[in-house]
């Protein structure tokens, strides 16, 4: 993804705000979040977990350091959350530990979904074919 697109994916993700979903049997207000950017280090992402990061997650970290999107604010049992990279970080070495069968080389965790065990994965093998895809790892 290139610049140009991350900024305009940030600038939709502001523009979104707050959803107030009434015709549902359980109203919900959903928010999207944009976090502020935060230092960190690519180099990290090498030498503790031997992963080459794609360049569109370097953009998009160097814009913010997460998102929150259509999380439930009432009930915390929906919504979309991209972790910054330190806790990507301590995430991935946990997480890959519990489940190393369910990963291949170069998967990086880069998220999770609330009041589900779904995990998101970012591709980061770059002799593989689906490098830079994005994946759903479903529960146990």
């Amino acid at each position: 993804m290139e610049r140009q697109n991350i900024e305009n994916l940030i600038e939709a993700i502001q523009s979104t705000g707050i959803i107030h979903r009434t015709e549902v049997s359980i109203p919900l207000t959903l928010s999207c979040k944009i976090l502020l950017p935060v230092p960190w280090q690519e180099k990290s992402f090498k030498d503790l977990l031997e992963i080459n990061l794609p360049k569109s997650i370097k953009q998009l970290w160097d814009k913010t350091s997460g998102l929150r999107l259509f999380e439930d604010v009432t009930y915390s049992q929906w919504g979309f959350i991209l972790w910054a990279p330190n806790q990507v970080i301590k995430e991935q070495q946990q997480r890959i530990a519990q489940r190393r069968e369910d990963f291949r080389t170069g998967d990086l965790i880069i998220g999770e979904f609330l009041g589900d065990s779904e995990l998101v994965i970012l591709r980061c093998d770059s002799t593989a074919p689906d490098l830079e895809k994005v994946m759903i790892a479903l529960p146990l």
